[in-house]
């Protein structure tokens, strides 16, 4: 594994189409005939039936060492062009790439290689990308490396690149303390092995713990949350250190993934017992990261330590979060409770107007039918909805084809004094009511309309006897229009004519009986009937 990282650059190289998209082969100027023991070199030039010995080292298990690898390309005396060095260097780029997941594993030997690679070729930008990584997993440059790639950046006058390479040498050489025992313990926390057994071998290390070593240590085991763990498990158990909130906010980026759910909710619990709150730039970071996941539960947590600091989330931050947890695969209303219940304690407020969003996210999801759920859970978080939040809420389970939730939504309404339906409110549920056949529910609400004081809604009644209902049901209906006495003359006629040009003459004649004298009688009433007979209504009707 030690030498495998030299072997890549070379035998892969005929794939380089898989990282590089766009680029030609190689050219190469070949200056020398004959190549009588170029074995290991073959991946790289490719199977040339030109070349003898075609591959005796082709599918052998044992690597070209540097040495070998160095006087056989002395001897062909090869001359490259800037485009095979920018090949070379790409592969280089894949290389590193394939470490940072986990495919390869480089050493700080490896790495140093890279970074004569690229320094001698005046890749500045690649230079620091490796140098950032080795940070990241405690590997330091070495005296060789930093010397020739210092001579290569004096000679091409990159004096900010000289000064630069100067500080990351001073701060991660050998002779720097910190890089030293950050090295040690990084080589510690690679090994093999339990989490006893290591924290064993970081006690016999005999190191001395300060912040900025934690924090080093804890960004070069990053990507490993397990190792990063073990390593802060361990500095807990050490009485005269005591681990600060920067400390925590490290770790709180380094936990902030799907499989450490649980170990990063701990971790907030301690840092909100110990008093520590979240930065901006951390909680930005943080959340971002949970939302990526979708883990909204710990999006919530972190809200909510936020929230106890002194650099708050914004309200755009709340309304961003409640519509995550809105649309989130499962639903979970103790969430929305708590997000409202945080910001309100806060001293804010949240208007009706926030609802129209809730109610667009979760038409978006298709979870409309549970805006009354939701509606409920913010009111148990401290939520005071108006006249107009309930209407929506109405409006909203009908369209979903929850009539009956809608008009339970609506009578707890009215009972709550300080809530009054509008009346087109009224108008949309007391239509979906009866187009749904539940004339019972709608002569109810036409009762409460009355002791409100708004008009009675004719036309839907009308329209649906017209089609199908009894006689009962044409009475409890005409019976709550009544205020005082029965509903006006006009409305009997109206409905005793629809019936009789829908040709539903036992249903009219059978209401008919049932009026009050005053309508039997009336003249009108009587011309009515008298004119529409079975004959004349159908001849009405065609």
């Amino acid at each position: 594994m030690r030498n495998a990282w030299r072997k890549l650059p070379l035998r892969s190289l005929p794939r380089i189409a898989s990282c590089t998209s766009g680029l030609e082969p190689p050219i190469l100027q070949v200056r020398v005939p004959e190549l009588p023991k170029s074995t290991f070199l073959l991946p790289f030039l490719g199977r040339n039936d030109a070349l003898p010995n075609p591959a005796i080292r082709w599918f052998s298990s044992d690597p070209a060492g540097s040495d070998e690898i160095k006087a056989e390309l002395e001897s062909l005396n090869l001359s490259f062009s800037q485009h095979t060095v920018d090949m070379v260097l790409q592969q280089l780029r894949c290389l590193q790439s394939a470490s940072k997941d986990g495919r390869v594993r480089l050493n700080s030997k490896a790495y140093n290689r890279m970074l004569e690679t690229l320094g001698k070729n005046r890749r500045s930008e690649e230079f620091w990308r490796v140098v950032e990584t080795m940070k990241k997993k405690g590997f330091g440059i070495s005296k060789d490396t930093y010397l020739a790639v210092s001579k290569s950046f004096e000679e091409e006058k990159m004096e900010k690149d000289v000064n630069l390479l100067k500080e990351a040498y001073s701060l991660g050489s050998v002779g720097n303390e910190t890089g030293r025992m950050r090295r040690e313990i990084c080589k510690i926390l690679r090994e093999e092995g339990t989490g006893e057994a290591i924290q064993k071998k970081l006690d016999e290390s005999n190191v001395s713990l300060s912040s900025e070593l934690v924090i080093t240590v804890l960004k070069s085991t990053s990507q490993h949350p397990d190792k990063a763990l073990l390593f802060l498990e361990w500095v807990e158990k050490k009485t005269a250190f005591k681990i600060d909130g920067v400390i925590y906010k490290v770790m709180a980026k380094i936990l902030s993934r799907k499989d450490c759910i649980i170990q990063f909710q701990s971790l907030l619990q301690k840092m909100r017992a110990q008093g520590y709150e979240l930065d901006k730039e951390t909680y930005i970071e943080v959340s971002h990261r949970l939302h990526q996941y979708r883990i909204i539960v710990g999006a919530v947590d972190v809200y909510e330590l936020a929230m106890g600091g002194l650099e708050k989330p914004s309200p755009s931050d709340f309304l961003f979060l409640f519509k995550k947890v809105v649309v989130s695969k499962d639903l979970h209303y103790d969430l929305i409770t708590r997000i409202v219940r945080i910001f309100i304690d806060d001293g804010n407020c949240i208007k009706g107007s926030v609802f129209d969003g809730v109610l667009k996210s979760l038409a978006s999801v298709g979870r409309l039918a549970e805006c009354d759920k939701v509606l409920k859970a913010m009111e148990e978080g401290g939520f005071v909805a108006d006249s107009s939040v309930y209407d929506r809420v109405v409006i909203g389970l009908c369209n979903a084809g929850r009539v009956k939730n809608a008009y339970k939504m609506l009578k707890e309404m009215v009972a709550k004094s300080n809530v009054q339906p509008l009346h087109s409110t009224y108008k949309f549920l007391i239509e979906n009511l009866i187009n749904k056949g539940y004339l019972g529910e709608a002569s109810v609400l036409m009762e409460l309309m009355k002791t409100k004081g708004f008009h009675p809604i004719i036309d839907p009644f009308i329209r649906y006897m017209s089609k199908s209902g009894t006689v009962d049901d044409a009475m409890g209906f005409l019976k709550a229009m009544t205020v005082k006495e029965f509903p006006s003359k006009t409305v009997f006629i109206r409905l005793f004519e629809t019936l009789l040009k829908a040709g539903r003459y036992e249903v009219a004649h059978g209401i008919l009986s049932k009026s009050p004298g005053c309508v039997r009688n009336h003249a009108d009433v009587l011309d009515l009937f008298y004119t529409m007979k079975p004959n004349e209504a159908s001849t009405a009707a065609a």
